[in-house]
């Protein structure tokens, strides 16, 4: 059986080829512009899953990124002020041998209390101490200041956390609680220990004033203590960091390496469609100028 071509078919079949190609070269050029192999779902359904999956791991570990600068910034700041803090411990155990010694008179210790007002005056400033508009050993009260001025604390014992990792928690806060009263975790009341210091100088306590020496040596342990874990837990917060952009690092290559497009081989691709274009516009052309009146002599 002889099936007959007829002209629509014909031109069908070219409007189909013509088509194909023109769709070949426009996806060819969204590639180009992109320098994507994978545009959309359909280009690659699996591939578009996997890069899926990726994009997803990057931005959970941009977040985590972020949620360990943030607890870095509040370590470092409590870390300093602790710091400043322990200074001024140091200058008063100073203040107090001195002043429990023989040498020392009433005038001298009365000098001492004054002076030490001060620096009880410092310790409730450092005590505290704001990140931006958040007190930093408020506990989980960051908007509640802390300490009175008669060294009452006002904040709670809770330390604040933040995900810096799949499952993975860090407690990057200690409460005023902890690191200056004898609540809690703590063990001396260092405003306190300061103020009975300050009140057997003023009035001239040799025993008073000896009787703080070991809750003042106590305070500045306990203080340094606080200290100590700040340096660990910024330590480890680098590490972290490192890890992740790491594996970021790693991440980006393995999603470029299925999605991103081989221009080289796109731009040979593209030249050859365009050709192929070319000539089918061409035949397209050609095609409409027969009729049988060509062939009748």
């Amino acid at each position: 059986m002889v099936t007959r071509v007829t002209e629509n078919m014909k031109y069908s079949l070219l409007t189909r080829n013509l088509s194909s190609v023109q769709d070949r070269c426009s996806e060819l050029m969204l590639q180009l512009s992109t320098q994507k192999r994978i545009n959309r779902p359909s280009d690659d359904p699996a591939g578009m899953s996997t890069v899926m999956n990726y994009r997803d791991m990057l931005a959970s570990m941009e977040q985590y990124g972020r949620n360990i600068d943030g607890c870095t910034a509040w370590l470092n700041i409590t870390e300093s002020t602790l710091s400043s803090v322990n200074d001024i411990l140091v200058k008063v155990q100073e203040t107090a041998i001195s002043q429990a010694s023989a040498t020392a008179t009433a005038a001298t210790r009365q000098e001492s209390a004054a002076t030490l007002e001060s620096l009880i005056d410092q310790v409730l400033s450092l005590a505290n101490t704001k990140l931006g508009d958040r007190y930093i050993f408020s506990g989980t009260k960051t908007g509640t200041k802390p300490f009175e001025v008669d060294g009452s604390y006002e904040g709670n014992g809770e330390e604040m956390t933040l995900n810096i990792g799949k499952d993975r928690t860090m407690h990057y806060s200690f409460s005023g609680e902890a690191v200056f009263t004898d609540m809690g975790a703590g063990t001396v009341d260092i405003f306190g220990t300061l103020n009975e210091l300050k009140t057997a100088l003023a009035g001239n306590d040799v025993e008073g004033i000896r009787a703080t020496l070991d809750d003042l040596k106590a305070a500045q342990q306990q203080v340094t203590r606080y200290q100590a874990i700040c340096g660990t837990r910024t330590n480890d917060l680098e590490i972290t960091k490192g890890n992740y952009e790491a594996l970021k690092e790693n991440i980006t290559g393995l999603m470029s390496n299925t999605e991103d497009a081989d221009v080289t081989k796109l731009v040979t691709d593209f030249q050859m469609k365009q050709l192929a274009l070319q000539a089918s516009y061409y035949m397209a052309g050609e095609i409409g100028k027969i009729s049988i009146l060509n062939f009748i002599k």
